[in-house]
């Protein structure tokens, strides 16, 4: 580590000049200085109730909403195609004719929700390198400006092979902006505030995909081109502002200390705090100290590094918590609008019905954010799990039974409820998991590769689901919710035994817990001092 001077009891000078931070451990005083400053900021945040956090840290909680709203572009586009499916110029423009007007093939329902996910996987791992090495303000910036360009190809796409092409592309852009977001808001916040913002990437979702179901049912009864182009014009409105503001955003400090810049870290630290924040010195010490930790245990900085030691374990957890947003049968869910026109409801219907369902999700979404940060993350993503497998069943049993107007409307209240479970729970809690679980030398990484399975995982969805629904292919209907009710119990089974609490847990503890092997179930209960006199790690066992 590089070394540093001591100035006054608890603080540390950088001015001296810093390399890195990785390789030398600073002389024995200022080591001890330094590991005095980051007791005290972990014993802080430790104490440190949601509001208090709020007052110290309201610079930090605007800048790590600021970072996530470029996921909404990424929910608007989402919500875009797949209901794109259901509408009625849309599908006169590119389906085939059929019985009742005209359908999208199967096959280019599959091709089109694949091709952004595609992009996504790749510009998620090009992410985990850039971000690395140039930090998320510059891979943001960039971005911003791919993205301004990549629109005109959807927006004057004649045919679908062009759109394809289109989605992949801005795909590449939102596999970045996907990956930035949680990991910028989980290094710029405190303790107490983390599952809030980290899980409020899930909320900017949700706030692009309730955008655009309202065009599209705004324009819904537009019958020309200009009823599915408007739609893909709007994305040009974001790029600019967002440009505009990352321009004066701070670095994540833990980004410049990985990189050696500990002037640059502590000043990004005081523009994140507000000037009633009097331990900015302890809090870059807490960063030094948990770098030094992972470090001496070889964490590494590299792909290869995830998938080795204790990190496989925690590479696991991060791809696996995305399992169940996509096999608990949100792919039959989120396109809602197609879905409810095969239970029986008009297009016009269908998407009334699904601005409603969207703005439920969105107020679940935030009543989520708040339940995490008070109950915690295994206990949100387990019952989660249990309740939509047993609403997918439900719903699978209407389907079956005598189709009558009960049935139609029972399905649709039942869809509806199965929107409002899942973005109170499964939504924000792997969202906040994903982004709190890995080692802070490895976060880029394994939330690049956390997105990148959540593509994986999309991509089985995007490949199943149409089949499984569509009148020209299977035509099971409402019966899917059977196929997914399966998969939401593998999924619960996994989570009871392997999903962790990282709930209330610096990033230094984590480190320990997951060193030692400590099972899921008993991270919560297990008592960890991450520091003694000496500044080594502690660890006992919670009286029972």
């Amino acid at each position: 580590m590089a070394q540093a001077t001591v100035d006054g009891p608890h603080g540390l000078d950088n001015k001296a000049a810093v390399e890195t931070v990785e390789n030398d451990i600073a002389p024995e005083k200022e080591w001890g200085v330094i590991v005095q400053g980051a007791k005290e900021a972990t014993d802080l945040e430790h104490s440190q109730g949601i509001l208090e956090a709020v007052r110290l840290q309201w610079k930090g909680v605007a800048w790590a909403s600021f970072f996530s709203l470029s996921i909404a572009m990424y929910g608007y586009d989402n919500a875009l195609i797949n209901n794109f499916y259901g509408y009625p110029a849309f599908q006169k423009a590119y389906g085939v004719p059929v019985s009742k007007g005209y359908q999208i093939p199967a096959k280019w329902q599959t091709g089109l929700s694949q091709a952004s996910i595609v992009g996504i996987i790749l510009g998620a791992s090009f992410n985990g390198f850039f971000s690395s090495r140039f930090g998320y303000k510059r891979v943001m910036l960039v971005g911003l400006v791919l993205m301004a360009g990549f629109v005109a190809i959807p927006f004057s796409a004649h045919n679908l092979p062009t759109l394809l092409v289109g989605e992949i592309f801005c795909g590449m852009v939102w596999g970045t902006f996907a990956s930035i977001g949680p990991a910028y808001s989980s290094e710029c916040l405190p303790i107490s505030l983390r599952g809030f913002l980290t899980s409020g990437v899930n909320i900017m979702q949700i706030i692009g995909q309730l955008i655009a179901i309202g065009v599209l049912d705004g324009l819904v009864n537009l019958d020309s081109q200009w009823s599915y182009r408007i739609p893909f014009a709007i994305q040009w409105i974001w790029p600019v502002p967002l440009f505009v503001g990352c321009l004066f955003a701070p670095e994540s400090p833990w980004y410049l200390v990985r990189r050696g810049r500990l002037q640059d870290a502590e000043h990004s630290i005081r523009r994140l705090s507000s000037k009633n924040d009097t331990k900015v010195k302890e809090h870059l010490a807490m960063i030094i100290h948990t770098v030094n930790y992972e470090e001496e245990i070889r964490t590494g900085s590299s792909y290869l590094a995830c998938f080795r030691g204790s990190n496989l374990r925690r590479t696991e957890i991060c791809c696996l918590s995305f399992a169940g947003q996509v096999f608990n049968g949100i792919f039959m869910m989120n396109p809602g609008t197609y879905f409810w026109e095969q239970a029986g409801l008009s297009a016009n219907n269908s998407y009334k019905v699904s601005v409603a369902a969207t703005a439920i999700g969105l107020l679940a979404t935030f009543i989520g954010s708040v339940l995490i940060a008070h109950l915690g993350r295994r206990n949100l993503y387990l019952w989660g799990m249990i309740f939509m497998t047993v609403v997918n069943i439900l719903i699978g049993i209407l389907a079956t039974v005598h189709a009558n107007e009960g049935t139609k409307w029972g399905q649709v209240a039942l869809t509806i409820l199965w929107v409002f479970c899942y973005d109170i729970s499964v939504g924000p809690a792997a969202y906040a998991t994903s982004s709190e679980v890995s080692a802070v030398s490895l976060r880029v990484q394994s939330v690049a590769l956390a997105k990148v399975a959540h593509q994986l995982f999309d991509i089985i969805g995007a490949v199943l689901e149409p089949y499984m629904i569509n009148p020209t292919a299977w035509g099971w209907a409402g019966k899917t919710a059977y196929f997914w009710g399966g998969t939401s119990l593998l999924v619960t089974a996994w989570a009871f035994f392997r999903y962790p609490e990282t709930f209330k847990r610096s990033y230094e503890e984590l480190d320990i817990l997951f060193e030692k092997g400590i099972p899921a179930r008993e991270f919560r209960k297990y008592k960890v001092d991450a520091y003694d006199v000496d500044g080594q790690p502690v660890q006992e066992r919670a009286v029972h």
